[in-house]
């Protein structure tokens, strides 16, 4: 796989789900924000009623939301202990 090519002129937290989707078809890889950033944009679509996710990306995003909740517990708990 290609690494995945720069948005040009825009910042990636900026770029729409199709700009995305374009460059994850050609099979380049996203860096890990990006790729969080289109599940994101691709969960706000199906919550608008304009595309239906599959099994496969539904799983995904699962586990994308997964590890943020590890993660923020982490945090959590660093922080408890801490004080």
């Amino acid at each position: 796989m290609k690494p995945s090519a720069p948005i040009r002129g825009k910042h990636w937290s900026r770029a729409t789900a199709d700009e995305i989707a374009f460059y994850y078809s050609k099979g380049c890889k996203l860096f890990p924000p990006l790729y969080k950033h289109y599940f994101d944009q691709l969960t706000l679509l199906e919550r608008q009623g304009r595309v239906c996710l599959t099994p496969k990306a539904i799983l995904e995003r699962y586990h994308i939301h997964l590890q943020r909740r590890i993660e923020e517990r982490i945090r959590r708990i660093a922080k408890a202990i801490s004080c």
